[in-house]
Formats: structure tokens, sequence, C-alpha cells
């Protein structure tokens, strides 16, 4: 989904816009959505079911990366938005999937 998004819309970054802008990086791939927020809060939405006690940390996290890809100059704030609504549909996904279901059980079982 991430790379299909990416490519079908091919947003620009931001410093490609406002050559003003200084990223902290120059990425090879479109904008929209951003991927590592994308995964960020898919990780954080999967190990809250291995670890519900740290949901909110994981949570946390997974919103800080998405900002720290606007304050690298490398996303938009639309972008991590797009990532999060992806990761919820994304989820819903993998939820609905009884091979997923399987590997979750057997690493909640795991890590028991």
């Amino acid at each position: 989904m991430e790379f299909a998004v990416k490519y079908h819309l091919l947003r620009a970054r931001p410093y490609v816009l406002e050559p003003r802008l200084k990223p902290l990086a120059i990425m090879g791939s479109p904008s929209f959505a951003s991927g590592h927020t994308l995964w960020a809060y898919i990780q954080a939405f999967v190990w809250s079911e291995l670890v519900p006690d740290k949901r909110q940390q994981f949570l946390d996290l997974a919103y800080e990366i998405g900002e720290s890809r606007e304050i690298m100059g490398i996303h938009y704030p639309s972008d991590e938005e797009a990532a999060r609504v992806l990761a919820h549909n994304m989820l819903s996904a993998m939820w609905s999937n009884p091979k997923f279901q399987e590997d979750l059980e057997a690493a909640k079982a795991e890590w028991e």
C-alpha cells in the first residue's frame, strides 16, 4: 500500500518545492504518505497486542517518528496523517487475516 500510494500520487517532497528548505536527508521516493510513520504505527499497534501496558508509549513513539519526518524537512503534516490512515487500513486487513491471527497468537504465547 505504501509505495502504491506514493508512486500513484507522486507528491514532491517539501524541499523540492521550496529550495530554501535544507532537509536533513534527501529521499529517493515521493512524499505522500510517510512510510516511516506508516510502519511505526503498524508496529506500535501490533506490539501493543503483545505488551498492552506499553501501548501509550508505543503510540507516542510512533507519533514522534512521524513528527521527526516533518522536522527533518522531508514530509508535510498531511503525509503523516495519511500514513496513520493507511496504517489503520492495513491493520484492518491484517487483523482479518487468519494467518496473521495465528502468528500473533504464537507471538503472544512466546512473549509470555
